[in-house]
């Protein structure tokens, strides 16, 4: 044996994986393929939530209704609260999707900051959005009960012009013209850098 052969080091070999560190590896694996089909399925379900509720709001107002006060929405209400409810149910499950739709396209582009605040403004504005279709359900039931509408209608304008409320409306249009186009371009290069698409 030479000099060279006594001073050169031993192989050390990896040890053998354990059955508790193979049942971890296996689990995150199965944790990560639930998390990306429950983001795939979100992504392609929220939008049609979406979609039915701007198909339902276009069909009431077809013949020229609207909501812009407390009194056109109680008459709107009363002309189809069925498909008002379509409408609003369809919007508000579609806002619920959409936050782990958008967590699964940021997944794709984790170190783009702008797909961080984009996606960030835009699960902030549907928030806010859900909160908007819920408080239309109290107009359908005003509408259905009858009563002083007057006077109900008087509450509806008093409470979307409320300080305490007031500000729903401009984050959900922020989030909706800026945060959705910021997200959706972020997500799109993190594709283009990331073809496999595999996340965990």
């Amino acid at each position: 044996m030479t000099a060279v052969e006594r001073t050169r080091p031993e192989p050390v070999e990896d040890p053998p994986t354990t059955g508790s560190g193979r049942t971890l590896v296996a689990d995150r694996e199965a944790t990560g393929r639930v998390r990306r089909l429950g983001g795939t399925l979100a992504l392609i379900l929220a939008p049609w939530g979406f979609v039915i509720t701007n198909a339902s709001y276009a069909w009431m107002i077809r013949n020229g209704g609207s909501d812009e006060t407390g009194a056109d929405a109680l008459a709107l209400a009363a002309t189809g609260p069925g498909i008002l409810r379509l409408c609003l149910v369809a919007g508000m499950i579609g806002c619920l999707l959409i936050i782990p739709a958008v967590s699964t396209a940021l997944s794709l582009a984790r170190q783009s900051r702008l797909a961080f605040i984009g996606g960030s403004l835009m699960i902030a504005g549907y928030v806010c959005y859900f909160g908007v279709l819920l408080s239309n359900v109290i107009i359908i039931t005003m509408a259905e009960r009858g009563g002083p509408l007057v006077d109900y209608a008087a509450v509806i304008d008093a409470s979307q012009s409320d300080p305490s409320t007031v500000w729903v409306f401009p984050i959900f249009i922020a989030g909706n013209l800026l945060g959705t186009p910021c997200s959706s371009q972020s997500a799109c290069c993190g594709v283009m850098r990331c073809p496999s698409g595999r996340q965990s």
